[in-house]
């Protein structure tokens, strides 16, 4: 025998399943955008000896911030002491996946993906010769379409 429907069983898996696509994609755009900041690395600089003392790159990397219905403009750090690539990296999704997991599909009206650094807008520029310009633009349209695909239709 078939079982009842209920409507509202219905709209509850499909908003599950729609906040289950959301925070996939928002992680996905945040890792995307986070490996695909350059981190600074004074060799590859014009003038190497312009860098600080001690100074380790990542401070960038390490300031993509994840906030919920409201933009987060906070810094990490200065620059100069961004861990290096791998300790950034980390810090930087891990931070963000758990308030993306935090998200709830029924309250959250929008994940933001965010970063304040002064030169972040420079490095998407393609000031950097590590990553090409729009690098942020290609990081989370990477994510957009790989969820498209991922998803399966009848």
């Amino acid at each position: 025998m078939a079982r009842e429907f209920d409507a509202n069983e219905i709209i509850v898996s499909l908003s599950d399943a729609i906040g289950d696509d959301i925070a996939e994609t928002a992680l996905a755009a945040l890792t995307n955008v986070v490996r695909r900041t350059p981190v600074g690395n004074p060799t590859r600089w014009q003038q190497p000896q312009s860098a600080p003392p001690g100074y380790v790159g990542g401070h960038a990397r390490r300031n993509w911030n994840v906030s919920i219905n409201a933009p987060r403009d906070s810094i990490t750090g200065t620059e100069g002491d961004g861990g290096g690539k791998g300790a950034a990296t980390s810090e930087a999704i891990s931070k963000g996946s758990r308030t993306i997991e935090r998200s709830n599909p029924r309250t959250t009206q929008r994940i933001i993906i965010s970063n304040s650094v002064p030169y972040i807008g420079r490095l998407n520029a393609g000031h950097s010769t590590v990553a090409p310009a729009n690098f942020v633009e290609m990081a989370v349209a990477l994510a957009v379409n790989s969820g498209r695909n991922s998803r399966g239709s009848f």
